[in-house]
């Protein structure tokens, strides 16, 4: 039983939701999803940016989500390929050796409260039970229809990998699967 209160202790860091603020805009920030550019234009923006683990009293919350089969594919180039993560340290299974196949495998069995905000299903961030926590839920793929994006060019961290190419038919399966509600409630087809 001490083993599982352990575990518990020391996933608990994940479960909670990061909030960015400025001016008139609280944003949710949902990791893979272009949050070091979005964070990074609202502060140039507004000259500052304030963050929390609670929504800041704001006339205008939104947040950006992100195609979920290029989010895990950019999570494992990111913090796998690249070495840009500390979650070796968090889960046991996780190494700098291990194919996308692995990965996916790996991430898609755990529970969503022990998810890593880099690969938690973006609708468990988005949503508090059944309520959204936003007023709007923009695509990453479509900034441009945002009143206070349209005009953000610059991405921070953009990656040179040919992400379809790492899709196989099984991986996609995996991924659609385990991250349907982000497909079904985001707008993104199969």
């Amino acid at each position: 039983m001490g083993e599982v209160k352990e575990f518990i202790a020391r996933y608990k860091r994940f479960i909670y939701r990061e909030w960015w603020s400025a001016g008139n805009v609280t944003y949710l920030n949902i990791a893979k999803s272009g949050c070091t550019s979005i964070k990074a234009y609202i502060e140039e923006k507004e000259g500052y940016i304030v963050h929390g683990k609670s929504p800041f009293p704001a006339p205008w919350r939104f947040t950006v989500v992100r195609n979920p089969y290029q989010r895990i594919t950019s999570c494992y180039v990111n913090k796998i390929i690249d070495g840009k993560g500390w979650l070796y340290r968090y889960y046991p299974f996780v190494n700098k050796n291990m194919s996308f196949e692995q990965f996916v495998k790996a991430i898609c069995r755990l529970p969503w409260w022990l998810q890593e905000r880099h690969f938690r299903c973006q609708y468990n961030i988005v949503y508090k039970g059944f309520k959204c926590q936003v007023d709007r839920v923009y695509q990453l793929e479509n900034l441009k229809i945002s009143p206070y994006l349209c005009d953000m060019t610059q991405h921070m961290n953009k990656s040179n990998t040919d992400y379809d190419q790492m899709l196989t038919p099984e991986i996609k399966e995996m991924i659609y699967k385990r991250y349907e509600k982000d497909f079904r409630y985001f707008g993104y087809k199969k």
